[in-house]
C-alpha cells in the first residue's frame, strides 16, 4: 500500500499519524474508482447485450408459408401432399426463418417489408395433433424432415412406394416414418373414422374421417339417445377423448405385420381393419385386444365406436364382433352390439365364414353359456321387441348340439319355434306369376269353395265354352271334399 501510494502521490510525511491517515484514504479512493469501472461495464454489457438480443430476435424470425398455393413441382408441393394425409391443409403450420444478412441484399421486400423470393423450410407444426417436425440433415448429409417428439425418426420421401406402404395401404390417413437403421413406423392421428352407405356400392370400403367431431368433444360421453346404432351400449366417458392424438406403431423388420404398442393402439387398428372389411386381419388383432380390467377413457371410446360398422351383414363380420366380445368379457363392458342377434347370424351363415374367421367350438359354446346371451324367453339378456322365436331357437339348438358334441354324444334335443298364428289360410295361395300372371290379379281365397270360383273367374284358365265343364268338376270336387 505504502508503495501504491507512493508511486501515485509522492509526498513526504513528517508524521507517522499522516501516513496512517492518508493510508486509510487509499482503499477508499480504490473501492470507487472500482465502482465506477463495473458501472460502465455495465453499461457496455447491457448495450450490447440489446444490440445481440435485436439481432438474435431478427435471426428467430419466422414467417408462415402458403402451402395451398404452392407451385407445382416444389418442395412446399411435396410437403403438403405428404403431410395431408394426417391433417388438414388448414392445421398444418410452416414456418421459415428470417434471411441472414448474406442472404438479404439478394432478395426485394414487398410493401409490407417481407422478404420474399425461395423460402427455405425451418420448422412445421400440426397443433391439433400436437405434433412439430423440423427441418435438418442426416448423419449422411441429406436435408430430412425430422420429428421434434421422436428426434430419431424422419418422415419416408416416397410414401406410396416404401416397402411397408403395403401393410398400411388401407390405413390412408397414415405417414411413415423411418430412422438411421432403417427401421419404419407408421404414425396414425386417432380420428373417429365411418364409413357412408353408398346405394350403388353396397360393399364400398371408402372411409370419413370425423376430425371435427374428434377434437371438438363429441366422442368425450357417449349418450347416443338419438343415435340407433349406438343406444345404451355406450358408456359414459367423462375424460377428454382423444387424450393421445396420434399412434405410432412399428413395422416388423420383416415387413410382414404391424406392431400396435398398447391396448389403445390395437384396438383403432382393429376398427380400421373392421371398417375396411379386412376381416381376416381384423380377427388376428382381436386376441390383441383382450381385457380382463376395465377399458381406460381412450380405450372405451375407441371399443364403443366398432359400433360403426354394425351395419356390416357378412358371415366374417359376424365373426369378428363375436370374438371381440369374448376377449373383453371379463373387462366388464358391454359390447356396442346386441350378441343375442348376432349370434343368431353367425349360426345362420356358418356355412359361408371362412376358415380365418371360423371360431372354435369351445369359445362358440362359451359365449352361448354367458348370461349375455339369449336361449329362451326366460334368460336375463332376453328382450322381446328385439329377439325373434326364430334367433332363440338357433341359439338354443348351437348350444345343445355343441355340448353333445364335446360330451361324446351323438343325439341331442331339437327345439323348433312356435309358428305364428295368422288369419291367412297361406297355403291355399297359388302364386303362378312366372307364368305371367299379375300379382293385382290374385284373388283372396279362404275356403275350397272360393279358391274353385276364383280359378273359374281367370281368363287364363279357359274359355266361356268350358264353364259348364268346369262347374260340373267344381261340384264333383266339392262333393268330395265334404
Amino acid at each position: 500500500a505504502i508503495r501504491g501510494l507512493a508511486a501515485t502521490n509522492a509526498r513526504r510525511f513528517a508524521t507517522i499519524a499522516e501516513l496512517a491517515d492518508a493510508l486509510e484514504l487509499r482503499p477508499r479512493r480504490n473501492e470507487e474508482e472500482e465502482e465506477d469501472g463495473r458501472n460502465g461495464k455495465d453499461e457496455e454489457e447491457e448495450a450490447s447485450s440489446l444490440v445481440s438480443s435485436s439481432s438474435s430476435k431478427k435471426e428467430k424470425r419466422l414467417y408462415l408459408l402458403d402451402l395451398l398455393y404452392a407451385p407445382r413441382g416444389s418442395t412446399l408441393y411435396s410437403l403438403a401432399s405428404t403431410l395431408s394425409r394426417i391433417e388438414d391443409l388448414s392445421h398444418i403450420c410452416a414456418w421459415t426463418r428470417a434471411l441472414s444478412p448474406e442472404e438479404e441484399g439478394n432478395v426485394v421486400e414487398d410493401a409490407f417489408a417481407l422478404p420474399t423470393g425461395k423460402a427455405s423450410l425451418t420448422l412445421v407444426e400440426l397443433p391439433r395433433l400436437k405434433l412439430a417436425f423440423t427441418a435438418k440433415a442426416d448423419h449422411a448429409g441429406v436435408a430430412r424432415l425430422f420429428s421434434v417428439d421422436h428426434v430419431d425418426l424422419y418422415v419416408v420421401p416416397d410414401q406410396r412406394g416404401a416397402q411397408a406402404a403395403k401393410l398400411v395401404k388401407d390405413v390412408e390417413h397414415s405417414l411413415l416414418l423411418a430412422n438411421a437403421k432403417k427401421e419404419q413406423f407408421s404414425l396414425v392421428p386417432v380420428v373417429i373414422p365411418n364409413r357412408p352407405r353408398v346405394r350403388s356400392q353396397p360393399f364400398s370400403t371408402a372411409l370419413v374421417l370425423d376430425r371435427q367431431g374428434t377434437y371438438d368433444g363429441a366422442y368425450d360421453r357417449f349418450g347416443g339417445s338419438d343415435d340407433s346404432r349406438r343406444g345404451a351400449y355406450y358408456a359414459a366417458a367423462a375424460q377428454e377423448f382423444p387424450s393421445t392424438r396420434f399412434f405410432l406403431y412399428g413395422i416388423h423388420v420383416s415387413m410382414a405385420f404391424v406392431i400396435p404398442r398398447g391396448l389403445a393402439s390395437a384396438l383403432y387398428l382393429l376398427l380400421l381393419r373392421l371398417l375396411k372389411r379386412d376381416y381376416a386381419a381384423a380377427f388376428r388383432l382381436c386376441d390383441s385386444v383382450a381385457s380382463d380390467v376395465a377399458l381406460s377413457s381412450d380405450e372405451l371410446s375407441i371399443f364403443c365406436a366398432l359400433a360403426e360398422a354394425n351395419d356390416d351383414r357378412a358371415p366374417d363380420a359376424h365373426a369378428v364382433r363375436l370374438k371381440v366380445s369374448l376377449v373383453t368379457h371379463d373387462s366388464g363392458h358391454a359390447s356396442p352390439w346386441d350378441l343375442t342377434v348376432e349370434m343368431a347370424r353367425y349360426i345362420a351363415k356358418i356355412d359361408h365364414v371362412s376358415a380365418a374367421c371360423r371360431l372354435p367350438a369351445s369359445q362358440e359354446l362359451r359365449l352361448l353359456d354367458s348370461d349375455r346371451i339369449a336361449c329362451d324367453e326366460e334368460d336375463p339378456a332376453y328382450e322381446a321387441l328385439e329377439h325373434e322365436p326364430h334367433a332363440l331357437a338357433l341359439n338354443k339348438n348351437r348350444r345343445d348340439a355343441l355340448r353333445a358334441a364335446l360330451a361324446g354324444k351323438k343325439e341331442t334335443n331339437c327345439t323348433t319355434p312356435n309358428r305364428a298364428k295368422t288369419n291367412d289360410p297361406f297355403s291355399l295361395y297359388s302364386d303362378e306369376t312366372c307364368f305371367g300372371i299379375a300379382y293385382a290379379e290374385i284373388r283372396d281365397a279362404r275356403t275350397l269353395h272360393e279358391y274353385n270360383h276364383a280359378l273359374k273367374c281367370r281368363d287364363l284358365l279357359g274359355g266361356d265354352d268350358d264353364d259348364d265343364d268346369d262347374d260340373a268338376e267344381d261340384d264333383d270336387d266339392a262333393k268330395d271334399d265334404d
